[in-house]
């Protein structure tokens, strides 16, 4: 679909399929009818907008560089004076008589219904996006990690509880989730917010798994003397032993199973484990490239990935190889059936598996940088993948789309749970929970 405009584009939203909001360079606003984009009279100059927030159909705020703050009502874009020239990066909309607004060094500004005041935010960091949940509380996000809840104009830091590279993370509807990273560490997110759980390990845990039941496992580097596999139902971490098996000197990766007593395991040198009852057996490949993720649709159907363009199938009684014509590095693989398969690597990478054979799929990416994970959810539902530099990229009628994280933290992670909950986690202990 053409914008009509070479401007670099940098927000959207909307109320409806006929009634969406894009932002860009030069004071660029489009507006799209269902047909097509038009190009609307912004009054903004030459201001770069960064962010736009559609309430409905004749009410709409834009902000961008040096405080520009822009309002659509009675079908004409005026200005709304912000009292501020920092850039602003965010804004969203309670209501016609509440929006907010955030930006560069802390800034945050709350409109109520006449005149935009500022908001002590307690931070001196760019804030770079702004979500309402619809619970009467907004979330801000920014660098380094920083997590703000903004209720009113009360404005509450939340923290990660880390400042770690944070590999994996897992979430249950209810609300419980972990995420894990480099340095052993472990994060529980209960209903006081993120805290810290000890896991006795130094070394990096690249992948945290939950199953139904409340039992979660997370598996990780291989460090001398200590075993990297790990379990919880809720109270404490508890290390699996790993001893006079070929995994306990191997880097574990990832782990898929359909349930708590079987699963399987993913790691260096080719190396592919199978978890049950208890033990902990090697199954043969035809590899010896590091293997990065695993996924299934049932034990008789499961698909690793790893370096080097490696893919491998399972069929329920062995490992398969199936090309890829890619020589990337894979970091990351989902499912939704036996048709529908999805990886996505070093350099940017994108593959899909049409139930034949993968088919190289462009990604939206700037050249040399990664895709780490992809996730996804039911039969019809989101696709995501997420990477360098707050990559977010959704599934969208077969081909990839970027979606705007406003974060520069490379994410590493992401667990979608259902339409309207997912979470990403990565580098300086970044947690966001977004709908996707």
């Amino acid at each position: 679909m053409l914008s009509g405009v070479t401007d670099d584009l940098n927000g959207v939203h909307g109320t409806a399929s006929n009634d969406a909001w894009i932002t860009g360079t030069s004071g660029t606003i489009l507006h799209y009818d269902g047909v097509s984009w038009t190009k609307a009279v912004s009054g903004a100059g030459s201001a770069q907008m960064r962010d736009v927030f559609a309430l409905d159909s004749g009410n709409a705020w834009a902000v961008g560089n040096n405080g520009t703050i822009r309002r659509y009502m009675s079908a004409a874009w005026t200005g709304s004076t912000s009292g501020t020239t920092q850039l602003l990066y965010g804004v969203t909309s309670l209501s016609a008589t509440e929006a907010l607004a955030a930006g560069a060094a802390g800034t945050l500004l709350r409109w109520n219904g006449t005149a935009w005041g500022s908001v002590t935010s307690g931070t001196t960091r760019d804030l770079r996006w702004l979500y309402y949940d619809r619970s009467a509380a907004t979330w801000g996000v920014g660098q380094e990690g920083t997590l703000l809840k903004v209720v009113g104009t009360a404005v509450t830091p939340v923290s990660s509880g880390s400042q770690a590279a944070l590999r994996s993370i897992w979430g249950s509807a209810g609300g419980t989730a972990y995420a894990v990273g480099d340095g052993g560490v472990i994060l529980r997110r209960q209903t006081t917010g993120w805290t810290p759980e000890t896991s006795g390990l130094t070394t990096r845990l690249n992948r945290v798994v939950g199953f139904p039941n409340g039992h979660v496992f997370a598996a990780g580097d291989a460090s001398v003397g200590m075993n990297h596999l790990l379990e919880t139902t809720g109270s404490g971490w508890t290390s699996i032993s790993l001893a006079s098996t070929p995994a306990a000197t191997t880097d574990l990766d990832d782990l898929w199973g359909p349930d708590d007593r079987t699963f399987w395991l993913v790691g260096g040198t080719g190396k592919i484990f199978k978890y049950e009852a208890g033990t902990l057996k090697a199954e043969a490949t035809s590899t010896s490239n590091h293997l990065r993720a695993v996924w299934g649709l049932s034990p008789n159907l499961i698909w690793a990935v790893g370096d080097k363009g490696t893919t491998l199938r399972y069929d329920g009684s062995q490992w398969t190889p199936v090309p890829t014509q890619t020589t990337a590095d894979l970091r990351g693989v989902w499912a939704r059936s036996a048709n529908e398969v999805w990886a996505v690597g070093t350099g940017g990478i994108g593959l899909f598996f049409n139930g034949t054979d993968w088919r190289t799929v462009s990604t939206p990416v700037v050249s040399g940088e990664n895709v780490d994970d992809v996730h996804g959810v039911g039969d019809s539902g989101p696709v995501i993948a997420v990477g360098d530099q707050g990559t977010l990229l959704r599934w969208t009628q077969g081909a990839w789309a970027p979606t705007n994280t406003y974060t520069n933290a490379g994410l590493h992670s992401a667990f979608v749970i259902n339409e309207s909950n997912c979470w990403l986690a990565g580098a300086t202990g970044t947690i966001l929970n977004l709908a996707p």
